[in-house]
């Protein structure tokens, strides 16, 4: 069933697609990479830190957070629960 704009012709379905929102395949990092962001945010700031290594930029706050625990866990560990 189209919808009744003018100069458009959409279906219901289309116009749904556009307005769901999805999160996304879930992402897990390692100790050592998240350290990599970390100095690089440092050096920068977190925007581009989350730029350049293709992560959330609150993913980079809260890995600055916690620096210090990211310095003392083994390079592959990958959560602290």
């Amino acid at each position: 069933m189209a919808m009744g704009f003018s100069g458009c012709d959409l279906s219901a379905d289309d116009i749904a697609g556009k307005f769901q929102f999805s999160r996304g395949m879930r992402h897990s990092y390692d100790a050592g990479f998240k350290l990599m962001v970390v100095e690089y945010a440092e050096s920068t700031n977190n925007c581009q830190a989350a730029k350049q290594f293709g992560v959330l930029e609150k993913n980079v706050r809260d890995w600055r957070k916690v620096k210090p625990q990211l310095q003392n866990a083994h390079a592959m560990r990958r959560a602290f629960r």
